[in-house]
């Protein structure tokens, strides 16, 4: 008998000591992991939002966390909608991205915006990879992920997690305590949505050299992926192009090509960036620009209500500004607050 309670008490003490690693691990990575609003802070934060709470969730590059106000959304028609995105985030990606939102949240709708992968021709990019990897939980679908995202000689520079932020305990700041100390709840009022204050005047250019390349096949396939995970989840797969300004580097044919493989499979097309949409948002390339690839703060305002009406228009989607008080949906009521307050800090409202 004593034998056996001393077997059992050696289980126990294994048990918990490894549960206190694990907590000890967590609490450290929460407190060392790379933060960053373009990708990392979009991803890691999802994971807190409120299981099938999403009702629109908007993917893509920084044109989607940078130029759509999920703020506006909400306020405008009550869409709880999430920006999940990465900067010059590929299409091969972005797949595997939704793959990993499916598992938690079950949206009415997926919104593709597809800038990246109509400029960017090459097969892996590096400059930002960091940005849409960083922020991913591990799991199978992050491996199949890096798999194709980068050369294996490579992977030691982004996993395991520990091996990137091994040493950032010499440059802790202020900012990284608040956030280990934040709380779930706290943390849910971010929806990926990352606004830009400053102005940059532009002028929209006309007489570009359309784009000879077109579409890559690396892109053609998961493009291809994408439209077929979302009609075997039965989610619509509404897939737009953002303003910017047009340059002759930039590939209109594309962005021609990838809203044929959609209409072809019966998902909508739209693409924002036409003079008539420009027109019809009453966009002003003398004050709604940050840059000329991406808008400012006013910009996304108009971008968004444009955005938002064609969705209520075009699809099934609730209203939920009158449960604005329940657990469920409070966190959008407060993330429209907390972007106000932003505005007003520099100066816009």
């Amino acid at each position: 008998m004593k034998k056996r309670f001393s077997g059992y008490l050696k289980t126990i003490v294994i048990i918990l000591s490894l549960l206190f690693a694990l907590f000890c691990f967590r609490s450290v990575d929460r407190l060392l992991a790379v933060r960053s609003p373009h990708g990392i802070d979009q991803m890691r934060t999802f994971y807190d939002q409120v299981r099938n709470s999403v009702d629109v969730l908007i993917l893509g590059s920084s044109h989607t966390h940078v130029d759509i106000n999920t703020g506006t959304l909400w306020e405008e028609y009550g869409i709880a909608s999430y920006d999940l995105s990465g900067a010059e985030q590929p299409l091969w990606m972005t797949y595997h991205v939704m793959r990993e939102a499916l598992k938690t949240q079950r949206p009415r709708l997926m919104v593709l915006e597809c800038y990246a992968p109509s400029v960017f021709k090459e097969d892996i990019h590096h400059d930002w990879i960091n940005e849409n990897i960083m922020g991913m939980r591990f799991s199978l679908n992050k491996l199949q992920m890096m798999s194709v995202s980068l050369e294996p000689v490579l992977w030691e520079d982004y996993f395991p997690g520990m091996m990137v932020w091994h040493d950032r305990y010499r440059g802790l700041q202020p900012e990284d305590w608040a956030a280990f100390f934040t709380t779930a709840k706290e943390r849910r009022k971010f929806k990926g949505y990352t606004p830009y204050f400053g102005i940059e005047p532009q002028e929209r250019q006309t007489g570009f050299r359309e784009d000879t390349q077109g579409l890559t096949y690396k892109s053609q396939i998961y493009l291809t992926k994408i439209i077929d995970l979302c009609q075997k989840e039965e989610i619509p797969l509404f897939v737009i192009v953002s303003p910017y300004v047009v340059r002759s580097d930039l590939a209109a044919s594309s962005q021609r090509e990838i809203g044929e493989m959609a209409e072809q499979r019966d998902e909508m097309f739209l693409n924002y960036n036409t003079d008539e949409m420009i027109e019809r948002m009453g966009l002003d390339y003398a004050t709604d620009l940050c840059d000329h690839s991406h808008l400012n703060y006013l910009g996304s305002v108009k971008y968004s209500r444009c955005l938002g009406s064609d969705i209520m228009e075009r699809y099934e989607i609730p209203d939920r500004r009158k449960d604005k008080n329940t657990n469920r949906y409070e966190s959008w009521e407060r993330n429209a607050e907390d972007i106000h307050a932003q505005a007003r800090e520099n100066g816009y409202e």
